[in-house]
């Protein structure tokens, strides 16, 4: 069974013999760390655990701001950050008649594995969405609502691009450059966030479920290497190639895919076809008569947890011409567009459904 970056966590902490809660030594440490850290700064850190009743009341393992912060930089984290340096050389001269020129940092983490984490944060397990969904306002089926992505009509046309058992992973960008963040040497940035269509909206509102994740900083400079005139083209080249520089893991990963870990792992997930209502029936075999369901001009497919399957059963292939005879075992369930279904195998079931579809018609 796959495992989340949770569970290895788990998994190290188990076989090391350490608290649930370590570097802390239990849970009111931690949640003691958490506040401080959230609501207060630096220096009113240091100056609350300096106090006497605090260190002689409180006991905690950490003294100092300095000792939590270590405590802080200790716990588990998300994707690593990686510095990538620039160098833009501009049309203006400098002193020396040599084009200025000016050094950029930009930050960043691999946005792959970042996606890698909300899909394998256990917090979202009741919150992800794996298949696209249709949903309709009316008993008909012709007033459609469009709500969360996943209902959305290219979400459906992709899955019926997508090989078998892959799950469309639609990957959300914001970035906002009056939110400047402001870093050591009155350098500043523009703060680039991510996070993935799969997560409810209402999930992803909300800053204190962490489901939207920083995965870059872009570099904010005036450029005064360039001339007046292409100053502000220059910047959105920059903007772009930045932006490039950040996503460029996603390029091989949304043409070829990659494995991903989902927060219920703990139950099988399983990819299934939709077939059409039971109501045909072959009168000399006593079977019904099953046809594939289509949505969009495209099979009609979900990715379902196996607790929501209630059994099994056997399709036989029915027709299908001249070109039967090519058929193996592994292609028929892709070339056979009609089936039976096989009640020979499990007649209760079989003799449950029809009893079911006579209640239903009369």
């Amino acid at each position: 069974m796959a495992h989340t970056m949770f569970d290895k966590l788990r998994d190290e902490q188990l076989a090391l013999g350490l608290d649930p809660w370590a570097p802390f030594d239990d849970g009111c440490e931690w949640a003691l760390a958490r506040w401080l850290v959230t609501n207060v700064g630096k220096t009113a850190i240091e100056e609350f655990l300096k106090l006497p009743i605090v260190r002689q009341r409180l006991g905690t393992s950490y003294h100092s701001a300095y000792t939590l912060f270590k405590k802080v930089d200790a716990l588990p984290h998300s994707a690593d950050w990686h510095l990538k340096n620039i160098e833009v050389s501009g049309n203006v001269a400098g002193k020396d008649g040599k084009p200025m020129k000016e050094n950029l940092e930009l930050w960043f983490r691999n946005p792959v594995d970042c996606i890698r984490d909300l899909f394998g944060n256990p917090q979202f397990a009741e919150s992800m969405v794996y298949a696209p969904e249709q949903v309709f306002d009316d008993d008909n089926g012709k007033m459609q609502q469009y709500e969360e992505m996943w209902t959305g009509d290219w979400w459906w046309e992709t899955q019926g691009r997508l090989p078998e058992g892959a799950v469309v992973a639609p990957v959300i960008l914001a970035s906002d450059k009056t939110a400047l963040s402001m870093f050591s040497g009155n350098k500043t940035a523009w703060p680039v966030y991510l996070t993935v269509g799969n997560i409810l909206k209402a999930i992803c509102r909300q800053p204190s479920k962490c489901a939207t994740i920083l995965i870059g900083y872009i570099p904010v400079t005036k450029l005064e290497c360039f001339s007046e005139d292409i100053r502000s083209e220059e910047g959105y080249r920059l903007f772009h190639y930045c932006m490039d520089s950040i996503l460029d893991a996603l390029k091989d990963a949304g043409a070829n895919g990659v494995p991903m870990t989902c927060p219920d792992c703990a139950e099988p997930l399983a990819y299934i076809h939709w077939y059409q209502p039971l109501n045909t029936i072959d009168a000399s075999l006593s079977m019904y008569k099953i046809v594939r369901s289509s949505r969009l001009h495209g099979p009609h497919m979900s990715v379902v947890r196996i607790s929501e399957i209630l059994c099994s059963c056997h399709l036989i292939p029915y027709g299908g011409g001249d070109g039967v005879s090519s058929w193996t075992r592994e292609s028929a369930l892709d070339n056979a567009e009609t089936f039976l279904l096989n009640h020979y195998i499990d007649l209760d079931f079989f003799e449950h459904v029809r009893v079911e579809r006579s209640r239903a018609r009369g």
